[in-house]
C-alpha cells in the first residue's frame, strides 16, 4: 500500500533557523531560490501575509505559478507573517477553508515566515530535506509525524 504525505505516520521534516537579515524581501528569496531549485514546485499559495509587503498583497488563498510568485516575493521590506504552500500542480479543489496542517499536508513544503525573524520549513520531500539537513545544518531538525509539528502563530 502507498503511503501518501497525508498519511499519519508519513515522516515531515520541520526545520527552524533565525533570519539574521529579519525576513527582508532579498533575504527571502535568497533562501527560497534554492528550495524551489531543488524541490521544483509549479504552483505556490500563499496565506496570512503581514508585513511591509507589496508585491504578494491581494493573493492570500489564490494561488500562483512559482515562477510569478518568485518575480514577486522580493517586493518587500519586511515580513512579519507568511505561509507559502508549495505544490507540484495546481490543486483540483478549493482551499479557501483547508486548515494550516491541511495545506502543509497537501503541499510538497511550506515555508512558514514568523514573528519577523523565523524561517519554517515543513516538507515530506525527500531531496528537499536532505538539503536542509546537510546544507543548511544550522538549523533546527525534527522529524515528525505531520499532526506532530509545531506550527507557529
Amino acid at each position: 500500500m502507498k503511503t501518501s504525505a497525508m498519511d499519519s505516520a508519513a515522516k515531515w521534516l520541520q526545520w527552524s533557523a533565525p533570519d539574521t537579515a529579519y525576513l527582508s524581501g532579498k533575504s527571502v528569496f535568497e533562501f527560497l531560490q534554492p528550495l524551489i531549485t531543488i524541490a521544483a514546485p509549479e504552483f505556490v499559495i500563499v496565506d496570512v501575509l503581514a508585513g511591509a509587503v507589496f508585491g504578494l498583497r491581494g493573493v492570500d488563498r489564490l494561488g500562483l505559478a512559482t515562477k510569478d510568485f518568485m518575480s514577486k516575493v522580493s517586493d518587500a521590506d519586511q515580513y512579519d507573517w507568511a505561509f507559502f504552500y508549495f505544490f507540484k500542480e495546481r490543486l483540483e479543489e478549493d482551499c479557501q477553508d483547508e486548515s494550516d496542517r491541511c495545506l502543509i499536508g497537501k503541499s510538497d513544503f511550506t515555508v512558514r515566515l514568523a514573528d519577523s525573524s523565523y524561517f519554517y520549513v515543513y516538507s515530506a520531500n525527500k531531496m528537499l530535506n536532505e538539503y536542509l539537513s546537510f546544507s543548511l545544518a544550522y538549523g533546527k531538525k525534527k522529524i515528525t509525524r505531520l499532526s506532530d509539528l509545531d506550527i507557529m502563530y
